[in-house]
């Protein structure tokens, strides 16, 4: 009977031992997979930081390359041109001019809260250009006005009604455009500063040269009467001077998408 009892006890002992031992070897998986995980995650913040000497560097970079693209006047932007002198919005409407050619007149108008401000920008009809991409200095474009889908013109064929300059005006649709409709985009502020070479940004200084006849778009401090009373004359000059800059302010833009 002793020995028996005495048998019973040792059975008791090892089972004992055994499970011991299973919950040690689960407590050393567990301290092993925490050790692991804890090297892991120490080699992942030393990467981090010997390859940057601030956590935030990325993030600041993105939105800073964001926040720059967001000031780009890119091919489709629907824009408004304020004339830097007058403060005047390149602005046209279904009124013809009373003389000259006779087609869709082009204004500077006073007000900022102005529907018929917009004008989208394209490129030529031989090399057009992708929503989103830069205008660069010196690129040849086309402004469609949005309210009326007519190209802004101009030809040397006819005297603006005011000044006796050029004539400026909305022609065409948005399948019938000629060399009229063409304009050379030029920074008219002196940065040059771009690496890959200045683009059209957003409250840039710029100025719009007419391809075919060299002329400059301008406005004038002269107004019309009735009908559109109080509107400025826009034309086209020779100088490329005060009267002659613009600048991109109100619109959509939209941004390059990388695929």
């Amino acid at each position: 009977m002793q020995t028996t009892g005495r048998g019973r006890r040792n059975c008791e002992d090892r089972k004992r031992a055994m499970k011991e031992g299973k919950l040690s070897e689960r407590r050393r998986a567990s301290l092993n997979a925490l050790l692991i995980s804890f090297v892991i995650g120490s080699l992942s913040l030393l990467l981090f930081f010997s390859y940057s000497s601030s956590p935030f560097v990325f993030a600041d970079e993105l939105l800073a390359q964001e926040a720059e693209m967001e000031k780009r006047v890119t091919c489709g932007s629907a824009i408004k041109l304020t004339h830097t002198a007058t403060k005047a919005k390149l602005h046209s409407h279904g009124i013809g001019y009373g003389s000259g050619s006779g087609q869709q007149s082009v204004t500077g108008f006073p007000e900022s809260n102005d529907p018929g401000g917009y004008w989208q920008v394209f490129g030529t009809r031989e090399e057009p250009c992708e929503r989103g991409e830069d205008i660069a200095d010196g690129r040849v474009i086309r402004l469609l006005h949005v309210q009326t889908r007519k190209w802004l013109h101009s030809h040397a064929a006819h005297r603006s009604p005011l000044t006796n300059n050029q004539e400026v005006s909305a022609h065409g649709d948005d399948e019938n455009s000629d060399a009229g409709d063409e304009w050379k985009f030029e920074v008219a502020d002196g940065n040059k500063g771009d690496k890959a070479g200045p683009v059209w940004k957003k409250d840039q200084k710029v100025r719009l040269q007419h391809r075919q006849t060299k002329a400059f778009l301008s406005c004038s401090n002269t107004k019309f009467q009735r009908p559109i009373s109080g509107q400025n004359e826009v034309c086209g000059t020779s100088r490329s001077d005060a009267n002659s800059v613009w600048k991109a302010d109100q619109g959509v833009y939209f941004p390059k998408v990388e695929l």
